[in-house]
């Protein structure tokens, strides 16, 4: 028997060196966003994973959600860049709507990329420091299966743990003190509840299922909190069978809570005691998370804090390598659900330096570290901005790795944003233009654009949505409207009230400043175009929502794939579990993966130019108060549509950069599923690229066929031209060809 463990691990296993420039630690998708990127800004990368799996908290041994499904303040808000790639990848591939798909997917990416070893089922064991403690000279790995262990040495480190492993080991760390503060408006951490989270799968046995608690079982669901309560009955109210969320938020334990203690403290409750337990008879517990998630009471110091109070007043950095959408925690409100957290105003900036260690200068670390040491925890449970966090590791410490540059320094800063632009990351709440581009100096010509907001095709496309009350959105760029006609279905006489507002802000989806007010009398009918006639100036181009409220149901006729920025917005229900939003009383109604975007019909007078060519050449690749992209009018295809960027001289270009349009209008699952149409309808499925020679002679660069990635990226050998052409042959579903921005290199 051995007890020396220290002995053991140095005499009796096999030590094997690794020497990369970053070693990345947690194979979640954060983890594994963080090393794709430092691999792609050309670092040696190490990814290490303890389990078998990659994919961290979404695997078959935890099962949990990927996004929060909170009341959004931003209809396009869907992160872009990398983590945007990764998940169509995973949409497209895990065919079997899987966890196990998913990690393999995951795997594929992680093993196709040519600077990155992937080290599975490697735990972490001990690091050496320098001697002062601020510098990590390597960390040890002892595989699962006690075969050898891993020295893995490098000049940056990345801990992407869920419970900040590398952190904790070289004491980075320290206990978070209690606040004494008068400030009641920033969310504090509290100390007297403990906090859990970990999925539970039910299944239907033939007969009925009697079950007994285990004596070691201490915990009382009954003394949970009231919203963990309401979370996993609504949940089983959805669907019995499968996977459920379960959150624990109550008096603190003498001993750490366990996932086995905290299935049974639940099952116990809902299968002997609780309302529904004589149906739930025949069903039993399937599977239980691993391990469940807690928030750690230990915080690390960062070069600087981001602090909630900045949040909540969107303070912005010079240094911001992300913009985050999620919502802030309210009073006792859970990790993972949205029930009482709050929704913002305006999305808020992440600043690199909040992401390294102050006390340990070559460790980066993602998720709650990054707050100050009383906050409130509020991005251990949303992925994508995890995820977010994890590429700017990945390209800052790349970069650090290969250059002299100074971390402190503004050029730094501004190499590493200029990097996660280029990989479509938004940086920041305003867009940066890279004085590299040679787009931006370019004219632009188009085969067609789309001018207005229908779809071009005769009759009605879509359904006809009905209501008491809603909001219509969509974008305005002229100084004057003359009028505004709706396809309306009124069933019975009725008066509507007709408003037209502003925009609020540049990123929300609510309604500002009232601009017309009406109200009209409409005579029963099946299908009118009404007209509102208006004859007013806009103050500012931007979104427009037009606001109809009626005492009778009245319907409104729809478009299917409508033009981007065209949407309907229902009012919010006061007893939905998801996240509060006190600045409006509607929400977008979000496209979901299996279905085509819905949008009103609608005409505006005069025909607005929003969709205009010369939006390829912006220095935005998605949507902010305006939509910022070219739309070609609507087409079969039979005559291909076409961008052309011409010089008034010769330029040298060796790289082309498109942002075609990736629907931003819609979210990913919560949980692992393909998407039915294998792409995302809006993006460019085939096209050719063209190059006219000094003689006016084109010339195919290249061409592409079966595209479904939001951005493409083509390096060829140098030319020289003075005119560019994007042939656009088809899209993956819709009628329109639509592109963000062209970039030239």
């Amino acid at each position: 028997m051995i007890n020396d463990t220290k002995t053991f691990k140095n005499k009796i296993l096999k030590i094997l060196s690794i020497r990369n420039d970053i070693v990345v630690i947690g194979g979640g998708i954060p983890g594994v966003c963080a090393a794709i990127s430092a691999a792609r800004q050309g670092a040696n990368v190490c990814l290490v994973e303890k389990n078998s799996q990659l994919g961290g908290r979404h695997t078959q041994n935890f099962r949990f959600p990927f996004d929060h499904n909170f009341r959004t303040s931003f209809p396009s808000g869907r992160e872009s860049g990398l983590l945007d790639e990764i998940c169509l990848e995973v949409s497209y591939y895990n065919k079997e709507k899987s966890y196990l798909g998913l990690s393999r997917v995951l795997d594929d990416l992680v093993r196709n990329e040519k600077r990155i070893s992937l080290l599975l089922n490697h735990h972490l064991t001990d690091a050496d420091m320098n001697g002062d403690e601020k510098l990590i000279k390597s960390l040890r790995f002892i595989n699962n299966d006690l075969s050898d262990s891993k020295l893995t040495k490098g000049k940056y480190f990345i801990d992407c743990t869920e419970s900040s492993e590398v952190s904790r080991l070289v004491n980075a760390l320290e206990p978070m003190a209690k606040q004494t503060s008068n400030d009641n408006q920033t969310p504090q951490f509290e100390f007297e509840r403990d906090d859990s989270s970990m999925v539970i799968t039910l299944a239907r046995g033939p007969n009925e299922i009697t079950f007994e608690p285990p004596e070691w079982i201490s915990l009382k669901w009954e003394e949970n909190s009231i919203l963990a309560k309401l979370e996993i009955m609504e949940s089983l109210n959805r669907s019995i069978e499968g996977d459920h969320l379960v959150e624990w938020k109550g008096p603190v334990s003498k001993s750490k809570i366990s996932s086995s203690t905290l299935a049974w403290c639940v099952w116990d409750y809902l299968k002997n005691r609780s309302s529904i337990s004589s149906i739930l008879a025949p069903y039993f517990i399937q599977n239980i998370s691993e391990y469940p998630i807690s928030r750690d009471n230990h915080r690390g110091k960062s070069v600087q804090d981001l602090s909630l109070k900045n949040i909540m007043s969107g303070m912005e950095y010079p240094d911001s390598i992300a913009v985050a959408r999620i919502p802030i925690p309210g009073k006792e409100t859970l990790t993972f659900s949205s029930r009482g957290k709050i929704s913002l105003p305006h999305p808020f900036e992440i600043p690199l330096r909040s992401l390294r260690s102050q006390k340990v200068s070559n460790l980066f670390w993602i998720g709650d570290n990054i707050l100050s040491p009383s906050d409130e925890s509020i991005f251990l449970g949303h992925t994508p901005t995890l995820a977010l966090m994890g590429c700017a590791g990945g390209v800052s410490t790349a970069l650090l790795a290969n250059s002299k540059s100074s971390f402190n320094h503004a050029s730094f800063y501004k190499k590493v944003r200029s990097a996660l632009t280029r990989t479509n990351q938004q940086v920041g709440i305003d867009f940066i233009s890279d004085p590299k581009n040679k787009a931006k100096d370019a004219k632009i010509f188009a085969s067609s654009t789309l001018q207005g907001f229908t779809n071009g095709k005769k009759g009605v496309s879509g359904p006809v949505q009905y209501f008491n009350n809603c909001l219509l959105q969509f974008p305005i760029v002229s100084s004057k409207i003359q009028k505004l006609e709706l396809l309306l279905d009124i069933p019975r006489e009725s008066k509507v009230e007709f408003k037209l507002h502003q925009g609020s802000s540049n990123y929300s989806a609510f309604p500002g400043k009232c601009l017309f007010t009406d109200t009209i009398l409409f005579p029963k009918n099946n299908l009118q175009w009404a007209t509102f006639q208006l004859d007013i100036s806009i103050e500012k181009p931007g979104w427009h929502f037009v606001e109809l409220k009626s005492d009778y149901e009245f319907g409104i006729h729809s478009q299917m794939n409508p033009p981007p920025g065209v949407s309907f917005l229902q009012p919010t229900f006061k007893n939905s579990q998801k996240s509060k939003n006190s600045f409006s009383d509607f929400e977008p109604i979000q496209t979901k993966e299996e279905t085509d975007s819905i949008g009103p019909n609608l005409r505006v007078s005069p025909p607005q130019s929003a969709f205009s060519a010369s939006n390829v050449i912006i220095p935005f690749f998605r949507p902010t108060e305006v939509p910022n992209l070219w739309v070609s009018q609507a087409t079969d295809f039979k005559y291909a549509e076409f961008i052309e960027l011409t010089w008034t001289q010769q330029i040298s270009i060796s790289c082309v950069e498109i942002s075609f349009d990736a629907s931003f209008n819609y979210y990913y699952s919560n949980f692992p599923k393909s998407n039915s149409h294998n792409a995302i309808r809006s993006i460019v499925k085939n096209y050719n690229l063209f190059f006219t020679d000094n003689n006016g002679h084109g010339h195919k660069i290249l061409e592409v066929r079966n595209n479904r990635k939001p951005l493409v990226i083509h390096k060829f050998k140098k030319i020289e031209t003075a005119s560019l052409e994007i042939e656009i042959l088809s899209t993956n579903g819709i009628e329109r060809a639509q592109i963000f921005q062209v970039r030239v290199f």
